[in-house]
């Protein structure tokens, strides 16, 4: 079952990121900020799958902890902003139904 997660997690990496570069190159997703952040979002993601794919074959790395520590302090940022994304718009379209 060990080996059979550690190809799980890898072919999500790889998924994870086919789906990433589809998304980058078929979509303008600059365009708004509901499109940055979903590529934000799969940058994470990818970045998160293909460390601990590294981690489960090759073991620790030179500069591990460090490349851990960023990326995780990245995808803790893009999530943090999309929440703050979602509260501010979902406020604002409270206040367009509000009565007055």
């Amino acid at each position: 079952m060990y080996e059979a997660g550690n190809v799980a997690v890898t072919l999500l990496a790889l998924v994870a990121l086919g789906f990433a570069l589809d998304y980058a190159l078929g979509v303008r997703w600059w365009t708004n900020p509901g499109g940055r952040l979903v590529m934000a979002t799969l940058i994470a993601f990818v970045l998160m799958s293909t460390l601990v794919a590294v981690r489960v074959w090759a073991g620790d790395f030179f500069l591990h902890e460090l490349v851990r520590l960023v990326v995780y302090a990245m995808a803790l940022a893009t999530l943090a902003g999309g929440w703050v994304l979602h509260r501010t718009v979902r406020r604002g379209k409270h206040r367009q139904r509000a009565p007055r």
